[in-house]
């Protein structure tokens, strides 16, 4: 890989960090006589874009599951074939009315993001991509009109997974595409605004190592409205993070745990030849003395 996908320029003695592209700036230097630009540490993006579409990806399953709950009760199909016409009829209210509009535009950014990013890659799309719901002209149409919450939250759960896989790689691509991806998942914030869930935090990868003494365990609160942040706090000594601040300590905490992983692994298989080599040499020996002292007996 290019080291520049990483953010990083190299020199003949030195590794230049760059900016984000989008032009980012850390909060609260915005107005300041120095702002201080994110690193770009996703391709040539920061960790305050790459987060966007993260968190977004990871709301999906709930969301989607949250949504399609609030269809009407009474849905008949007009045809057997209804996933290939696109003709079904749905009993619908105003309030449902606006859970098939939102399911539905969730279900189809995630098809045609995957099947665009797949082909991006040169990789074979998630199944649920391969087989949306689409009229005559390719263009997806949305959800099945007979889907329950539990099979929504598989189907799109499992394009919304492909994506996060493989986001990282996503964000190597040009500014262009992933400016269009990110605003594409967008809109998936003010959905969720308008369905509101009762909020459940995740337990943070990365224990809180900032401060030595605590080690405490780390909870990582969704986002609400549109416009608010994602905050973490330590459940041990109460320190919240800024979103900036914990994406960039989870990022680095990651790295570092990757780093010892490969080293140990390093460390036993070269203990494990060194291992083998020792036992090879005291079974040529065996082989070789043992012969000699049996012909001499």
């Amino acid at each position: 890989m290019n080291p520049s996908q990483n953010g990083q320029h190299m020199t003949d003695t030195t590794i230049v960090l760059l900016p984000c592209i989008n032009g980012c700036i850390r909060k609260g230097t915005e107005d300041t006589d120095h702002p201080e630009p994110l690193v770009a540490k996703r391709g040539m993006f920061c960790l305050r874009c790459f987060g966007k579409a993260e968190r977004a990806l990871r709301a999906v399953p709930d969301l989607v599951e949250h949504v399609v709950s609030n269809f009407p009760g009474t849905i008949t199909k007009v045809s057997d074939d209804v996933r290939v016409s696109g003709t079904s009829e749905r009993s619908l209210g105003s309030f449902s009315e606006q859970a098939w509009v939102d399911a539905d535009a969730i279900y189809s950014a995630l098809a045609v993001y995957s099947a665009h990013w797949a082909k991006a890659m040169s990789i074979s799309p998630p199944a649920p991509a391969r087989r949306s719901w689409r009229d005559e002209h390719g263009y997806v149409l949305g959800l099945p009109a007979s889907i329950s919450p539990a099979d929504a939250r598989q189907t799109a759960g499992v394009m919304s997974d492909w994506l996060l896989i493989h986001l990282p790689q996503i964000f190597t691509f040009d500014q262009a595409s992933v400016n269009e991806f990110i605003d594409g998942l967008a809109p998936i914030g003010s959905i969720a605004a308008r369905w509101p869930m009762v909020e459940r935090p995740r337990t943070s990868p990365m224990p809180h190592v900032q401060l030595s003494i605590c080690n405490g365990q780390i909870k990582v609160w969704p986002a609400g409205l549109p416009g608010t942040e994602v905050y973490a706090v330590c459940e041990k000594c109460g320190h919240q993070f800024e979103l900036d601040e914990y994406e960039e300590a989870v990022h680095a905490y990651l790295v570092d745990q990757q780093e010892t992983k490969r080293a140990r692994q390093a460390a036993a298989a070269r203990a494990t030849r060194e291992q083998n080599s020792a036992a090879h040499v005291q079974k040529r020996l065996l082989t070789k003395y043992g012969q000699i002292v049996g012909h001499a007996s």
